[in-house]
């Protein structure tokens, strides 16, 4: 049973917030391969595009 485990591939699923979010992480994962004597477990960077919308809710609580 152990063996099937092992076959199976492994991914990172890593969820930001914004553009920024995932260049930054991009970024860090890129020089962490660089670095790295061992290989990283593959990584997926999922942008959820301002999933809370803080600079909506600040214009709106400034206007009135």
């Amino acid at each position: 049973m152990a063996k099937q485990n092992e076959t199976k591939l492994t991914q990172i699923v890593i969820f930001v917030e914004g553009d920024t979010d995932e260049v930054l992480f991009k970024t860090l994962i890129e020089h962490y391969r660089a670095i790295s004597k061992t290989e990283l477990r593959p990584c997926k960077i999922c942008n959820l595009k301002g999933v809370t919308r803080y600079s909506s809710k600040l214009y709106r609580s400034s206007c009135n």
